[in-house]
């Protein structure tokens, strides 16, 4: 990214878990210099920024992010496909509203006609409470995985993949999005173009050296690369935002946002993102 901006600018990368404090970092941070907790530009699930601003946080949408796999998992040997859950199964996801829920809803949308049908099945927990759960008890039948989570849930016993939801979650658009504060992307747009043009250059690298690619992630975030190269492999990077007005009106249906959303077009810089019909 240096490449593309003035001498004297600098970068400082910071480390922020879970959407909730990402957003609020965002919301907080300050545009003109950057401290540890605050930042001016972040990666967020798409339903996270829907809700953030339907909610009026001031933050901008930039473009899409990445993807990530979405595997469902049982340990329960009597649902070996989506097609087995019922009223008893309990299931496991790391939060809701996210975008591995919403993957699971639209996945019942297809499969049972209603994308609530199972919501009361559904408990909230950490990945390593699930991890736990599974290896030490028969308290959860199933239980939706992401990357690199899933690494570890190869290693339980007896949990098995029976749906592999990614081409849904891929197909709706449901991957993260590169979000900025607002005042920051107001005030900053050289800044926020020169993010832009790092962000194809480092997605054409990826593309053109996952293995590479790969193994400089893999040093980042302690996985194995050949995880991360299968993954950088499977799913396309693309900087293009799809299916937002569905994604917001999905959030409606369930109840996650209390008013009707606005639309693609209803945002205030919606000629700057790109976009894919």
């Amino acid at each position: 990214m240096t490449s593309h901006l003035p001498d004297d600018v600098t970068i400082e990368w910071t480390y922020i878990s879970g959407s909730t404090n990402v957003r609020d970092a965002l919301v907080t941070g300050n545009c003109d210099i950057l401290v540890t907790g605050n930042c001016d530009i972040a990666t967020i699930g798409i339903s996270n920024f829907v809700m953030a601003i339907e909610n009026d946080y001031p933050l901008t949408l930039i473009s899409a992010g990445s993807g990530s796999s979405q595997y469902f998992y049982s340990k329960n040997k009597d649902i070996t496909k989506f097609e087995d859950i019922n009223d008893d199964t309990r299931i496991a996801i790391g939060s809701k509203g996210g975008s591995g829920h919403l993957a699971f809803l639209m996945m019942c949308e297809q499969v049972f006609g209603d994308p609530m049908i199972y919501d009361k099945n559904l408990v909230t927990m950490s990945f390593t409470d699930m991890i736990a759960s599974l290896s030490t008890s028969n308290e959860l039948d199933c239980a939706l995985f992401s990357m690199p989570e899933f690494i570890n849930a190869g290693q339980v016993q007896d949990l098995v993949l029976i749906e592999d939801l990614t081409d849904l979650y891929l197909e709706k658009g449901l991957t993260s999005c590169f979000v900025a504060n607002e005042n920051f992307y107001q005030a900053n747009p050289f800044l926020v173009d020169a993010f832009i043009n790092a962000t194809l250059d480092a997605y054409s690298f990826i593309s053109n050296h996952p293995d590479q690619a790969a193994d400089l992630l893999g040093e980042i975030y302690g996985i194995e690369p050949r995880y991360i190269e299968a993954e950088l492999t499977k799913i396309p990077l693309s900087n293009e935002i799809a299916g937002y007005d569905n994604i917001a009106y999905t959030l409606y249906r369930i109840g996650m946002l209390d008013k009707e959303p606005r639309l693609f077009i209803d945002l205030p810089n919606y000629t700057r993102i790109p976009y894919k019909d």
